[in-house]
């Protein structure tokens, strides 16, 4: 539909969510009862805190609405589309976003868009307690909270790099990484007299969005005829940060980079660990798929600097 690149990212993911929910009630068509569960699955929207600040959950949510409407009986989940309501509904966010004077299409206007369409995703709210005009009120009161902070200019995303002594694979993935709109930081940032790896990476991981982690030939503790304890323990440092960052961040959140020249010695260390990893090439291919590791991660790439 037209207007869709004015949808955020957290806007396009509820319609992703909508979609993986219609497969699981084996619905062949994505209805607004499905985009009610997926704003409530994207928690970081404003439709999210809304409808969880007036005591719905997605537990509670998914009961109601698998309980009032039937699977499809000819379901077919490579056919599953959206239908005409929600059509409608998209229609109806793009038309409160400039009812609002807004310049995007978020999550609270498809939530305002969903209830000028007469459809399941009503009957829903009216089971949980609530109807369209507390959800009005209430998406108003969040909307003028949100306006009445002061607004803080962030800067770019922070993207944390662990690297080796392959400063030449540094620069490369650093000067790339900034390229595309966001500013590397490492372990070497961090100043404090903090005694431990993992001290000084906790002083660190609250600005942090993403984590690189490049392996090069000393990261992986191979010498030219046996194993060097110097690079063992350099190979340690990264399956240890490796580790760390899946479980602060979240393994979507997490990407290995390799040196092609030590591809097989790779995938022998890290398919054993069941992780995975890009190899840096010269094919540039690496970055394509880095930059789309980062865009389901949730960063905004802009996509107008990728050589």
């Amino acid at each position: 539909m037209a207007g869709m690149e004015r949808f955020t990212q957290k806007a396009r993911r509820v319609l992703s969510f909508a979609h993986q929910q219609a497969e699981r009630a084996h619905h062949n068509t994505i209805g607004p009862e499905h985009l009610l569960l997926g704003l409530m699955e994207e928690e970081g929207g404003v439709a999210g805190r809304v409808l969880r600040e007036l005591g719905m959950t997605v537990d509670g949510m998914r009961e109601v609405v698998f309980r009032v409407s039937s699977a499809s009986p000819d379901f077919d989940p490579n056919r599953v589309e959206l239908g005409t309501q929600t059509q409608q509904v998209l229609e109806n966010a793009v038309d409160e976003a400039r009812r609002l004077g807004h310049h995007y299409i978020g999550t609270e206007h498809i939530l305002l868009g969903l209830l000028r369409v007469d459809s399941t995703a009503l009957k829903v709210l009216q089971e949980l307690g609530t109807d369209a005009e507390q959800i009005r009120r209430q998406t108003r009161r969040v909307l003028n909270e949100s306006a009445s902070r002061p607004v803080v200019q962030a800067g770019p995303a922070q993207i944390y790099t662990w690297y080796g002594s392959n400063t030449e694979l540094r620069d490369t993935v650093t000067k790339f990484i900034e390229k595309i709109g966001f500013k590397s930081v490492f372990l070497e940032d961090e100043t404090s007299n903090a005694a431990t790896v993992s001290q000084r990476l906790d002083r660190m991981i609250s600005g942090i969005r993403f984590a690189i982690i490049l392996v090069s030939s000393d990261d992986l503790g191979f010498g030219q005829d046996h194993i060097m304890d110097e690079a063992l323990i350099s190979g340690q440092n990264s399956i240890y940060q490796s580790g760390y960052f899946h479980a602060k961040l979240g393994a979507n959140r997490v990407c290995i980079l390799c040196e092609e020249n030590l591809h097989s010695k790779a995938r022998m260390l890290f398919d054993a660990l069941g992780i995975g990893y890009l190899v840096v090439d010269q094919s540039r291919e690496w970055m394509l798929k880095l930059v789309s590791k980062m865009v389901l991660a949730g960063l905004n790439v802009d996509f107008g600097k990728i050589a």
